[in-house]
């Protein structure tokens, strides 16, 4: 129950740190704090390659959790989203010539095939440097309240922060991110709130 004023408001203090860091980093138009070796590069870009990506087609990557069946997350559920419902989004992207790379873990459903898109959740070539890799180097990220998000905002790639209940992602988005939260509705007057 810690509030913190910063720019005339009072924010909860987890909150104003990254208030605070973002509009500092915008100013000043910093890049990065980390980057890949070119040993890095070479090696993400040849795993690319095997995967029918060149060097200079773009990417946006994509993570809607789903809730492990590995972990039990039924107390986070109102966190979870379905794949399905982004399917506009990704025919948009690969009818504008990008590809779709889907982000998370083998506890996600599996994709149908999608042409432009990459299952990466459930691909053999799957792996921890290609999962920074691909958040560093997409154009974008399209997230839900989860934590693969993180690894593209720390490289400076735009966010769209999708089905969100929380607040605690909104104050940590930048000027280039949107945040699109969960629509909610009252059952009993069948209206949006």
């Amino acid at each position: 129950h810690i509030y913190i004023p910063i720019y005339n408001n009072n924010f909860f203090h987890s909150h104003s740190s990254g208030l605070k860091i973002n509009k500092i980093w915008d100013k000043l138009k910093k890049p990065p704090l980390i980057n890949f070796s070119n040993t890095e590069l070479k090696l993400c870009n040849k795993i690319l390659l095997k995967m029918g990506i060149n060097k200079n087609d773009w990417f946006v990557t994509l993570h809607v959790r789903e809730g492990s069946t590995k972990v039990d997350f039924k107390s986070e559920s109102f966190r979870n989203g379905n794949i399905k419902d982004y399917h506009k989004a990704i025919k948009f992207i690969v009818n504008k010539g990008g590809y779709v790379f889907r982000m998370g873990d083998d506890s996600l459903s599996k994709l149908p095939y999608i042409k432009g898109v990459i299952d990466y959740a459930n691909s053999k070539h799957k792996s921890h440097a290609l999962d920074i890799f691909l958040g560093a180097k997409s154009k974008f990220c399209i997230a839900t309240s989860s934590g693969y998000y993180i690894i593209p905002y720390l490289f400076g790639i735009p966010i769209l922060m999708t089905n969100s209940l929380s607040s605690l992602e909104y104050w940590l988005l930048r000027k280039k991110d949107f945040f699109l939260p969960r629509i909610i509705l009252d059952k009993s007057k069948n209206k949006k709130l």
